[in-house]
């Protein structure tokens, strides 16, 4: 028995050791990947990957070629699968860019049109394959509310060097008038969003029925999503209506 134990033990202890070598050398690796591209190092730094330690082996064979392909490799970590009502939500960004049906109260799927044409994230958050921040570049980038702002003007100046992710593929009308449709479905899901969040505060009486968990659930899916309607508009609307349908019929019986 003592040697089964101590068997277990020197394996235990093996298995530890590789997983702390195998972070090291990643880590390692990374190290040298950024000492030949300082450019994509500096773009990453600004990421949310580069917070999160997320870095170029993460995503990146030794031989630069992608883990996975690049329909794939964004929603290893960008899915939470079922949602469960009053249980956590990972990053649900590949089930409302695909419409998937894991939101409470909803009846069908409804992929985006995105997601119909094959359009893949990093075809939006990297159009010119080069910037490794993964931020969305607007057809008109916003203007600094303090022109004081040194950082902020800075940060515009850099984004109109970056090639545009929407322009990209939509070239036939003026970026002005995407711009303008991008502001008015974010203004739409922002409102639906806040309405929502005035119902769970209305209704938390009743935060102990299953509707009240579910539609819960429905807003903190979108709210993490954090697109405000450009991955999926239709279907994010119709994942909050639900749930602000829902939270309206709450009543004391």
């Amino acid at each position: 028995m003592k040697k089964i134990k101590i068997s277990f033990l020197i394996c235990l202890l093996i298995v530890v050791g590789l997983s702390l070598v195998s972070e090291n050398v990643s880590a390692m690796d990374s190290e040298q990947c950024k000492q030949c591209h300082q450019d994509v190092k500096k773009s990453w730094e600004k990421s949310g990957h580069a917070k999160m330690g997320i870095a170029c082996l993460s995503c990146h064979k030794s031989n630069m070629q992608l883990r996975q392909d690049k329909k794939k490799l964004c929603s290893t970590c960008h899915s939470t699968g079922e949602i469960q009502a009053g249980g956590s939500i990972g990053m649900p960004q590949k089930e409302v860019f695909e419409g998937e049906k894991v939101a409470f109260f909803t009846e069908d799927a409804i992929p985006s049109r995105h997601s119909a044409s094959e359009v893949t994230c990093v075809d939006c958050h990297m159009p010119d394959n080069k910037s490794h921040t993964f931020e969305i570049v607007m057809p008109v980038p916003p203007k600094s509310e303090n022109d004081e702002n040194v950082k902020e003007k800075e940060a515009n100046k850099d984004k109109k060097k970056r090639v545009a992710s929407c322009t990209t593929c939509h070239q036939v009308l003026p970026p002005e008038l995407l711009q303008r449709e991008i502001d008015s479905k974010q203004a739409v899901v922002t409102n639906m969003q806040n309405r929502v969040k005035e119902l769970l505060e209305e209704k938390k009486e009743f935060k102990g029925r299953d509707i009240y968990k579910k539609a819960k659930a429905n807003y903190n899916f979108i709210k993490k999503d954090g697109s405000k309607g450009i991955h999926n508009y239709y279907y994010i609307r119709d994942v909050l209506g639900h749930a602000a349908e829902q939270l309206s019929s709450l009543e004391e019986k």
